[in-house]
């Protein structure tokens, strides 16, 4: 048996005391110990965000006609109504504070506290500092609500654009008519100008039209296999931006109805290529590019030099993820220019983007052995897109084994 051997090392002098922390640091450690006890209690975190948020809408019913009265100088209660709850909330996290210190002293745990070498001051300190910031994000939720809700001008509002020419415009005109279905009166017949005038905006029941972009990679489904594609419910009038592509897959070789039963695309398998300009309908340029790239012939798609800047730089993404399966792509100013190629199939990553995963479903259909990275994140627009897919390809196979 080996021995072992011991050293003590002597040490010179008394180690040194800890410097106690600052008043500042102290308050600092409290106000961090409180904020993790609330933190603890999300019911209270709950009931302090919602309270004056009902504080507001049950007092907006009550003083909404205030603005009436004869020398009020305003004839928008909110101006009256707000500061009053701003200040209600900072009276009630003072009562709050209060009876925390009352439970604490009773639970005993201001016995402990005062046994601890902490300022006194830093105590309180410390519990205040907690309650204020609670008490500026409550401030923040009332002073929001209180804006939207006072959205209404009385010399109405006037939205005038310079510049390049506004991208995904359809999207603009969806609004417009949901403001004059709720009763909004709006002016655009001045080109790049959208005028409202102050009025009464009135609730209204609203059907609700599917999201047509998120369509897309299906109906291309239709067109890249060779196969029949019907979505219901397509509507027979919209101002959807995701519309357009009944006509832009017309023009690479679909057979594109429109029927009451819904849109139904037919292809051949071998689709045209295409010289478009999307800059209306920008997010379907992923799926766009995914067909092209599937084409007979080279494809220009232009006007999204703005998707740069969505989810990720689409252009950039798609240039990349097309060109390492083999196609040849190139970015333009505003746009690509894309020449099919035989396609490998390789892990294609979508950059936490949903429309880069919509494109790569359509790739996987002709691409043996391609990988979707990240699918998860379609969830943002479609979450049953896997399931709806999977649907899609059952059903069709079992139409071709019929």
């Amino acid at each position: 048996m080996s021995a072992t051997t011991l050293t003590t090392v002597p040490t010179t002098g008394r180690p040194a005391a800890a410097r106690p922390a600052s008043w500042a640091g102290q308050t600092a450690q409290v106000t961090w110990r409180w904020s993790v006890v609330a933190l603890r209690e999300p019911w209270g975190l709950g009931v302090a965000v919602i309270q004056p948020v009902i504080w507001l809408l049950l007092f907006g019913n009550v003083f909404s006609s205030v603005g009436t009265i004869p020398g009020f100088g305003s004839d928008d209660y909110l101006t009256f109504l707000v500061p009053g709850i701003l200040m209600m909330t900072v009276l009630y996290s003072g009562a709050w504070a209060g009876t925390g210190f009352i439970q604490d002293i009773d639970n005993g745990v201001m016995d402990r506290l005062l046994s601890s070498p902490v300022h006194r001051s830093a105590l309180v300190a410390g519990q205040l500092a907690q309650q204020l910031l609670l008490s500026l994000v409550q401030g923040v939720i009332v002073l929001g609500i209180g804006w939207l809700a006072g959205a209404r001008y009385d010399q109405g509002v006037t939205v005038h654009h310079e510049g390049k020419p506004v991208p995904s415009e359809p999207h603009l005109a969806m609004t417009v008519e949901t403001l004059r279905d709720a009763g909004a009166i709006v002016d655009d017949g001045t080109p790049n100008t959208w005028r409202v005038e102050p009025s009464e905006v009135n609730g209204l029941d609203v059907h609700v039209e599917p999201d047509l972009s998120n369509a897309a990679p299906f109906l291309a489904a239709a067109l890249v296999t060779g196969g029949r594609v019907t979505v219901p419910g397509w509507p027979q009038h919209t101002t959807q931006a995701g519309d357009a592509v009944r006509d832009i897959l017309d023009a690479m070789g679909a057979d594109v109805t429109l029927s009451r039963d819904g849109l139904t695309v037919a292809g051949d398998g071998a689709p045209n290529g295409i010289d478009v300009d999307l800059r209306d309908a920008s997010e379907l340029t992923p799926v766009v590019a995914a067909v092209a790239a599937l084409a007979d012939s080279p494809s220009v798609i232009r006007g999204v030099g703005h998707i740069r800047g969505h989810e990720t730089d689409r252009l950039a993404a798609l240039a990349r993820e097309l060109g390492a399966l083999g196609a040849v792509v190139s970015e333009t100013g505003d746009g690509l220019r894309i020449e099919p190629r035989p396609l490998v199939g390789r892990r294609f990553r979508t950059y936490a983007d949903h429309r880069m995963v919509m494109a790569a479903a359509v790739l996987g259909l002709r691409t043996p052995g391609l990988v979707v990275e990240d699918v998860g994140t379609v969830a943002k627009t479609l979450p049953d897109f896997t399931r709806l897919w999977q649907r899609m390809l059952v059903a069709g196979q079992a139409a071709a084994s019929a």
